[in-house]
């Protein structure tokens, strides 16, 4: 998805996958979210 420009590579970070539950899970578990700024100013909306 970031190499066809649909996601960008800091999103993708944020983007959580396993082959199981129980590994998914786990991920939900431990994850913090990067910190970002903010993503739309209201110019864009």
């Amino acid at each position: 998805m970031t190499q066809s420009g649909f996601l960008k590579e800091l999103y993708s970070e944020m983007l959580l996958h396993s082959d199981s539950t129980t590994g998914l899970l786990e991920k939900l578990r431990n994850y913090s979210p990067p910190s970002v700024g903010r993503v739309m100013t209201k110019s864009k909306v």
